[in-house]
């Protein structure tokens, strides 16, 4: 039986257990006041000890036994293959969730997107939309946020309302429910020449589920399953409909990426160097192989090659995790490798970045207070994942799918001039802030059973 326990401040190491000795391990000269404290507090260790050995088992032994039939079961992988542009493709992207049954979530969160960095957020809970960067702050005023939030709150409003009838529609009230709204642009460096080579997407989603989405090239509507082949139908026969969000991601969204690019053009050209963690993981049995990680953190742009090498041969790695936002707009990615246990010095993690001059080579070692990089690489890698996973929330739902979908059906108060971010005649400073979204017209009543083809 295996067990530890450590504290982090501020995405590093503070102090550790080697629970062997009982004893604290300092990682850093701030911890040692501390670490002398707790070494000499009987009491605590003991306390720590009994949760290590005793109660922390019998709280594993009791919820395996709960969820034995769940963690003994077989899921077969879905498979999606994608095609990623060079690095001068830049993207924008304006994403609306609303969820149902989440304690302690907003209603709704809405954010944009730059090249995969989000740029803005609002949620419900906040009630008004703020910048995620400073290029962003800087560019744009007060003015601005508020016009901004007064828009989005529509959209927010929105969103709610199609998620109550959905749920309703599918006799699903309780329980945790998701709807999405994504669209999309995409454009080479050379796109401001090549006018309509832009790709462009939109879609709606249901519970993780996509339910229709634009095929931009003939601007008509997939369905994604029985229940919307009515609003695809419906939405096909209206031109004008498809004419505004076809003028909507060709031109406005376009303007906007421009726009964004031009505020944080330093931003956005910025090499940052990456952080690179290697840890070893123990064999969970007898004559198993030992597992070695090799995070790579911190580094910006996205592109990134991560290699594991045994005495300079191109391995394969036994997981990765993919590349995964960090909170600060930069990235992360983290490749273990399984090998036998003492053939760790055969073995280094190779990264290639355009940050970096040349390749770089790290490999495991042991460090001299013998807590080892294994314990420091899991406990920073830990932390990093998880502020990943609080920023990504909305990573995590898109991604098991790339367009969501829901059917909508089209109103003055759907439509592509409702958009956060158009209005691209406004000044910076000026009462209607640039990049604002033009004023919404007086729209339809929201008739949630036609929308959703339920009548």
């Amino acid at each position: 039986m295996k067990r530890w326990m450590s504290f982090g401040f501020d995405g590093k190491d503070y102090i550790s257990l080697e629970p062997d000795r009982m004893r604290w391990v300092a990682a850093n000269h701030f911890a040692v006041q501390t670490k002398e404290k707790w070494d000499s507090d009987q009491a605590w260790n003991n306390y720590w000890e009994s949760n290590l050995q005793e109660s922390y088992i019998e709280y594993l032994k009791k919820y395996l036994q709960a969820g034995k039939e769940y963690f003994s079961r077989k899921v077969q992988p879905e498979v999606f293959i994608s095609r990623r542009e060079p690095n001068d493709a830049n993207t924008f992207s304006v994403i609306f969730t609303a969820v149902s049954g989440i304690y302690d979530m907003p209603e709704v969160i809405g954010i944009a997107m730059v090249n995969g960095i989000q740029i803005d957020h609002f949620d419900t809970k906040l009630n008004q939309t703020i910048p995620k960067l400073q290029f962003m702050a800087d560019s744009f005023g007060v003015e601005y946020w508020k016009y901004i939030t007064s828009l989005v709150k529509t959209r927010s409003d929105i969103a709610k309302q199609v998620l109550d009838t959905m749920m309703k529609s599918t006799n699903q009230t309780t329980g945790i429910h998701i709807f999405q709204w994504i669209r999309s642009v995409e454009m080479n460096e050379d796109d401001k020449v090549r006018k309509g080579s832009t790709k462009r997407s939109m879609g709606f989603g249901f519970d993780g589920e996509d339910y229709i989405s634009l095929e931009p090239d003939r601007m008509r509507w997939v369905a994604s399953n029985d229940k919307a082949v009515k609003i695809k139908e419906k939405w096909d026969s209206d031109e004008s409909w498809n004419k505004s969000w076809k003028e909507h991601l060709e031109e406005v969204c376009v303007q906007y990426l421009m726009r964004y690019l031009q505020a944080g053009k330093k931003y956005f050209k910025r090499k940052v160097k990456p952080e690179v963690f290697i840890s070893r993981r123990e064999p969970n049995g007898q004559d198993k192989p030992l597992t070695l990680s090799c995070l790579v953190t911190g580094f910006y742009p996205v592109d990134i090659e991560v290699t594991w090498l045994r005495n300079g041969e191109v391995m394969s790695e036994t997981q990765s995790s993919g590349i995964r936002p960090n909170h600060d707009g930069t990235h992360q990615i983290q490749k273990e490798i399984e090998i036998n246990a003492g053939d760790e010095d055969q073995y280094s993690c190779q990264i290639e970045h355009s940050s970096l001059t040349e390749a770089q080579l790290y490999q495991w070692e042991i460090l001299e207070n013998n807590w080892g990089r294994s314990h420091l690489g899991s406990v920073i890698a830990s932390m990093i994942i998880l502020l990943a996973v609080i920023v990504g929330i909305m990573g995590i739902i898109i991604r098991k799918r790339p367009w969501r979908a829901l059917g909508l059906q089209p109103t003055d108060q759907m439509g592509p001039e409702t958009n956060e971010m158009e209005a691209p005649n406004m000044d910076v400073t000026g009462a209607r802030p640039h990049g604002a979204a033009e004023e919404t017209p007086p729209a339809a009543a929201w008739a949630a059973r036609e929308q959703l083809g339920t009548d």
